[in-house]
Parts: C-alpha cells; structure tokens; sequence
C-alpha cells in the first residue's frame, strides 16, 4: 500500500469518526426492571421528566458508586423541592443480590428512583463502561454531559451540569415540560 493511500484512508477515518461524534447521543432503548419487576423502557422514563435527569448506573460492590449516590443525596437533602435534581439509580448488581440493593436504600435513607439491570442490558447499551457512570439526559432523551468513575468532589461538576441545562436561557432544553405526563413507574424499594 502506497502512502498516499494510507493518508487519504486515515483522512477519510477521521473524518467519519469526527461525523459521529457530532451527532446526538440518546438514552439507548434498553430495558430495566422496577423492584417488582417490572420491564421499564428508560428513554420513556427520560422523556416523561420535566427537566435534565441523572442516570446513575452503580452496583453495591463498587464502593465509589455508593459514595457517589450518598454525596448526590446528601447535596438534594439541602435543595428547596423544586430544585431537587432527579436522580434515577440503576444497579447492575445480579437478581440474588436485589437485597443488597434495597438495604443500601433503606440504611442510607436514599430516595431516588431505583431500578435493576441484572443482566446489564443497559450498560452495555451504553458501551459497558466503568461503574458508576453517570449519565445527564434531557427530556428528549439526549445525552449532554457523561462520566466514568468517581472521586470527591466530583458530585459538584455532575450538579452543576444539570444546572446549566435548567437555566433559562440555556438553550438546551427547549423541551423540558412539552412531553405528555404520564405516569411514573413506582421505584423501590
């Protein structure tokens, strides 16, 4: 192969990879299920918010995932009501280890949404990343802002991306509170 030819297809790769990230990221179509077990779909569940979400995949094996939803609900316990941030929990921890998950709830007072992907459908919807990985998603459903991993302090960073997107002005989220209401899906535990 002369290099001609290989510039022009490593030009022509950059290209197209520079094509796909530019474009929009939406909560993947991937199924979890509710305490009761019950299949929810999440980009309905993204789309039925009236503002930016976080989805937060964890596990109770992943001591940083813990820390992180303790930090995220100890930063809404001080918030007026109207600026709590929604946080929906997703473990990924396997089915026998459900009451793991609801014992972290229920000792650490947590009440966020909560839902279990046993088979880690989502997450490797998702690209099988690293836990926690925290996701901010618009009521559209688009993926605004991700992180891999957690260290102190960086629940200040993910807050305030979810402010951002609720300031007037912002642009970003021109759809918060257009989406029908419907009913939310009771989270456990």
């Amino acid at each position: 192969m002369n290099s001609t030819a290989l510039f022009v297809g490593t030009a022509l790769l950059l290209a197209l990879t520079g094509a796909v990230s530019a474009q929009e990221r939406k909560v993947p179509e991937a199924t979890v299920m509710t305490g009761e077990g019950i299949p929810l779909n999440l980009l309905d569940r993204a789309k039925a918010a009236e503002g930016p979400i976080l989805l937060v995949l964890w596990a109770t094996w992943a001591s940083p995932s813990v820390a992180l939803l303790q930090k995220l609900h100890e930063a809404n316990q001080e918030l007026e009501k109207d600026q709590k941030i929604p946080v929906i929990a997703i473990s990924v921890d396997v089915r026998r280890n459900r009451g793991k998950v609801h014992g972290l709830f229920r000792s650490h007072g947590w009440t966020f949404e909560s839902f279990l992907d046993p088979n880690e459908t989502f997450k490797k919807a998702l690209g099988d990343k690293a836990l926690p990985l925290v996701l901010v998603v618009t009521p559209s459903g688009v993926i605004e802002a991700e992180r891999v991993g957690y260290a102190p302090g960086d629940e200040a960073e993910i807050l305030a991306a979810v402010r951002a997107l609720r300031s007037p002005g912002s642009g970003r989220v021109e759809d918060a509170g257009s989406s029908p209401s419907r009913p939310r899906p009771r989270p456990h535990p």
